[in-house]
């Protein structure tokens, strides 16, 4: 997969996330708009990865964003786990039947909430999500292929993954992210995207 502009590509993740103000002048940029546009869309999940590795400086950059998106009332309360330990991934799979990925990703990140740290810890699940979301972007503008798996809200893969990253009892983790460069042909790994929004979409009221 071809790489596309990094600085453009933070930028418009920064924007959409929320946690910044473009201005005038990025507004008015169509190569900005259409990044961010072309991430979103060309993004899928990959469940198989190769066996190479991701350079730390990408790492840094995935983790960088991670904690740039918008949270309840800016508190702040995420972690990212970095897990490259085949040992503990096994330790995932063992309490999570769709961790399958992590047979082949070379790294996951398990992002977690703090309860203890949190001002609205019912919206922890929301936080994490955008930290996600912004981790899968910015993976696709580097070449990096994703998986997204949920942990929260089922008690078990909650409980069996604290025990496995030794987790606080008030650090939950809510979402993680397997990661590599696919092993998939991208057309195959896509065609289960839906294509018909029209009758997805509604304005004003469910009717219309």
């Amino acid at each position: 997969m071809k790489k596309v502009n990094f600085a453009a590509a933070l930028l418009s993740i920064a924007v959409l996330a929320g946690c910044t103000q473009p201005s005038a002048e990025a507004s008015a940029s169509p190569a900005a708009n259409d990044t961010v546009y072309e991430l979103a869309t060309a993004q899928h999940t990959t469940r198989t990865f190769t066996s190479q590795t991701i350079a730390e400086e990408d790492l840094q950059k995935l983790l960088t964003v991670a904690f740039s998106g918008a949270t309840s009332g800016g508190q702040q309360a995420r972690d990212v786990v970095v897990v490259n330990d085949r040992t503990i991934m096994k330790e995932i799979q063992a309490v999570h039947v769709y961790a399958q990925s992590l047979d082949t990703a070379p790294v996951v990140f398990v992002i977690t909430g703090d309860e203890d740290r949190a001002a609205y810890s019912g919206n922890l699940a929301q936080d994490t999500s955008i930290a996600a979301q912004n981790v899968v972007l910015m993976a696709e503008s580097l070449g990096i292929a994703t998986n997204i798996m949920s942990i929260y809200p089922s008690q078990d893969r909650i409980t069996g993954i604290q025990k496995a990253l030794q987790l606080p009892d008030h650090v939950i983790p809510y979402i993680m992210v397997a990661m590599g460069y696919s092993a998939e042909d991208t057309a195959s790994a896509s065609s289960s995207r839906s294509t018909d929004y029209d009758s997805m979409v509604h304005y004003n009221t469910w009717g219309e």
